[in-house]
């Protein structure tokens, strides 16, 4: 079925427009620069984390997700292979 002109002019652009799965926000961006300004694990890093209002366990499960991106991948090449060289050690040592 082939679409008139004026009914592809009816079309919500949300249905033509293809967005980028995720692009990385601010806020992804912030912690992401914390974390490569901040890359050791210790107490200080914990009270910091906390005074951002986030959990260590909350903090860790969004990095987790944002080091998975493409785009953190791309932008973050550093962060995200140290981020993956200390899970795979952590995982070694159990």
């Amino acid at each position: 079925m082939h679409e008139t002109l004026a009914e592809i002019k009816n079309w919500s652009l949300d249905y033509v427009v293809t967005y980028p799965a995720e692009m990385i926000t601010a806020r992804a961006r912030a912690l992401l620069d914390f974390e490569t300004a901040n890359p050791e694990r210790n107490v200080s890093k914990l009270e910091k984390i906390r005074a951002l209002g986030l959990t260590p366990d909350g903090y860790e499960a969004r990095l987790e997700q944002l080091v998975a991106d493409v785009d953190v991948m791309a932008e973050y090449p550093e962060l995200v292979y140290r981020y993956w060289n200390q899970r795979r050690g952590q995982a070694s040592r159990r």
